[in-house]
């Protein structure tokens, strides 16, 4: 139960910090540097893969977030197959976006390594990723899919 509370804890961290950083990305507001690379304001921004991304594992972490606390309130007993499929691919999804922007995309714009995690990018490219990748693999362990039973 205390691996559940923990699952809760970070899944609401992780909707936080996702709308936050889609508020921010909407609205073009600027809370850490003068500029940030490789982002658009406004709903031009969801042609890119890490916004997508991101609204996908925060959309899973507000599912998950209900489905524990069905399960806390003992109104279910497990996580449904297809709610452990959108949440394995939202965090794979999230962790690609975080690799590829630390170990290729920093080490090649022209404004700095740095400028990569300004504003809403420092939560898209290196917070929400990390957050969900410690929550998946610690606290989520009725995710893990059984062979052949997907579906």
């Amino acid at each position: 139960m205390k691996r559940i509370k923990l699952a809760i804890i970070f899944n609401i961290i992780i909707i936080v910090m996702d709308v936050f950083a889609t508020f921010l990305m909407v609205t073009g507001i600027q809370i850490i540097g003068h500029s940030q690379t490789l982002t658009e304001t406004g709903y031009h921004a969801l042609q890119f893969f890490t916004v997508d991304s991101n609204l996908l594992v925060l959309a899973t972490s507000i599912l998950m977030l209900i489905y524990y606390l069905l399960i806390m309130n003992k109104k279910i007993e497990v996580l449904p197959n297809w709610l452990k499929i959108i949440r394995l691919c939202s965090v794979v999804g999230v962790t690609l976006t975080m690799l590829t922007t630390v170990f290729y995309l920093g080490f090649i714009v022209t404004t700095g390594y740095l400028s990569l995690f300004y504003n809403s990018n420092l939560f898209y490219h290196l917070l929400v990723p990390l957050f969900s990748i410690i929550s998946f693999i610690l606290f989520e362990k009725e995710v893990y899919l059984e062979k052949n039973k997907c579906f």
